[in-house]
């Protein structure tokens, strides 16, 4: 479950632009144990990892090692559900962004009967008890961030905007943070992006929806039909390719897909992918607000380009219109006669595979060919 990161749903996101979340634990059966903590649990973790377990610290309010034990006690009774949305960032050859090269050893002490229970879990999941313990930390840490979890046993979330006006008393008539100000900046440039693309998003759909509209019922048919053709293709297209290429890599697939799509030779393609990798390149360096400035410009250049596209094809289409009508004034001023009409109906008949129309009479016909007997008068082309 991904959320938004900024506290945008709340009565108080004017003041306090990120959520904080923290926990009642005070009744939690972990922070009211009197168990001695004579075992002890251990794995290696990855500095992100570490950071996870500061921010839990933060969230449950209370030392590292009831934290650590309030993880794996939770972890222990949903074990199908953490396993589920952690394992893969917990197992030892995790390949996960934040998850590997892990280096910092981590103890701590909690009672027999608790590391016996965390055993006992793990087992269950066909893990070890050090895979277990990350998996525990990692699955309520991203709970708590992605708001999956909302509850710990016996240990509501404080509402967001309880925090915040707890916040607000506890720095009452303080100085404006100049930290603060920072993030709510960079909210409110963020936010500003986000309403834009999804604007543009917006205003392109409903373009293309007022043109569907103004389409026949058939027509809007005729090319949905070879729209999912099209894509059947191509999803063809690019399993065969690959399946006939394994060794190639993404950026190589990539311009053939292209040099397919845009019927273009493999210098364009090849230009062309590395263009628009450029181009993410540079966003990716970009503050929101210069991403900003950045897709704005480039959608003015793109409505223009458009404006003047569409200008060349008016043009042309005119063009081509003025072709034909001096072409129809010129055949309409010709002297219609019955060899014309006689061409004209074999040369239909011949195009669409029909039999000979005028067997009796030559083919090809001489102009000065007598005309028949009894030929209708307005059979004449």
């Amino acid at each position: 479950m991904t959320k938004n990161k900024f506290n945008t749903n709340t009565k108080t996101k004017g003041f306090f632009p990120f959520p904080k979340y923290l926990f009642k634990t005070e009744n939690h059966p972990i922070r009211l144990s009197t168990d001695k903590c004579s075992s002890a649990i251990e794995a290696l973790f990855s500095p992100q990892e570490i950071q996870m377990i500061e921010g839990l610290t933060n969230s449950l309010q209370c030392d590292e090692r009831e934290v650590i034990r309030i993880a794996l006690y939770e972890a222990s009774r949903s074990s199908s559900e953490a396993y589920e949305a952690a394992i893969d960032y917990s197992k030892s050859d995790s390949k996960e962004r934040g998850h590997t090269a892990r280096s910092t050893k981590g103890r701590w002490n909690l009672p027999k009967f608790e590391k016996d229970e965390t055993a006992i879990a793990a087992k269950s999941l066909n893990i070890s008890d050090k895979v277990f313990l990350r998996l525990a930390i990692i699955w309520l840490a991203k709970g708590i961030k992605d708001e999956s979890i909302i509850r710990l046993t016996k240990s509501p979330r404080i509402p967001k905007d309880e925090v915040a006006m707890q916040w607000s008393r506890d720095n009452r008539d303080k100085p404006p943070s100049e930290a603060v100000k920072k993030l709510k900046d960079a909210r409110d440039e963020a936010k500003a992006l986000s309403d834009y693309i999804f604007e543009e998003k917006q205003y392109k759909s409903f373009k293309e929806y007022e043109s569907n509209r103004s389409k026949p019922s058939d027509l809007r048919d005729q090319e949905t039909q070879e729209l999912f053709e099209e894509l059947s293709d191509n999803e063809s297209w690019e399993q065969s390719f690959l399946e006939e290429n394994t060794e190639i890599d993404d950026i190589e697939f990539l311009i053939r897909c292209k040099m397919r799509q845009y019927k273009c030779d493999y210098e364009d393609a090849k230009m062309f992918v590395e263009g628009e990798l450029e181009e993410m390149k540079q966003l990716a360096k970009m503050t929101p607000k210069e991403q900003l400035a950045f897709l704005k410009q480039k959608d003015l250049d793109e409505t223009s380009c458009e404006r003047a596209e569409k200008a060349r094809k008016r043009e042309l289409k005119k063009k081509h219109q003025d072709g034909l009508d001096a072409w129809q004034a010129k055949h309409d001023a010709r002297e219609k006669t019955w060899v014309g009409y006689v061409n004209a109906y074999r040369l239909g008949a011949h195009m669409t595979g029909c039999p000979e129309p005028f067997p009796h009479l030559p083919n090809p016909l001489p102009k000065d060919y007598p005309i028949p007997d009894g030929w209708n008068p307005e059979h004449v082309s």
